[in-house]
């Protein structure tokens, strides 16, 4: 599971990267759906990993959490050592969650980028594939009912 390993850097413009929750404090949401596993991260954004060449892929799940508001776009960026692996394209507020898989074959690096500015984001890993063996990441968890969320 990536939310179990340990991260070898991190950098962020405004607070820290946040494990399982979103930079608020608040559960990971997008569009409604809540994830039990992942990461919140506000643009700009840099978290590595080390992968030792043992890693074969990671298949995300990523968007602009529910907390931001009305306003914010970002990019969702991976990087196998140095290379860009996977895009998201420019993301806005009300988008449902895009799928990302990137290849990490043979890669000593794995970099989790998001850019632009002015919300928060989250990546929410599910698969961080181990050669030959794929690893779950994280599980969907049911929104809560109509008038219990936050405030």
């Amino acid at each position: 599971m990536l939310s179990a390993r340990p991260w070898t850097s991190s950098k962020n413009g405004w607070a820290p990267v946040r494990l399982n929750r979103s930079i608020g404090g608040h559960p990971l949401t997008i569009q409604s759906t809540s994830y039990t596993e992942g990461l919140g991260a506000r643009a700009f954004s840099e978290i590595t990993y080390h992968l030792g060449g043992v890693c074969s892929a990671l298949s995300v799940d990523v968007g602009i959490d529910d907390e931001v508001g009305a306003n914010g776009s970002v990019v969702f960026q991976i990087y196998r050592d140095g290379t860009k692996v996977a895009d998201s394209r420019l993301m806005t507020v009300g988008q449902p969650a895009k799928h990302l898989t990137a290849d990490l074959t043979g890669g000593s690096e794995m970099r989790l980028v998001v850019t632009r500015r002015r919300q928060r984001q989250q990546l929410r890993p599910r698969r961080l594939g181990r050669s030959p063996h794929h690893l779950p990441l994280s599980r969907r968890v049911r929104p809560a009912p109509a008038g219990r969320g936050r405030r």
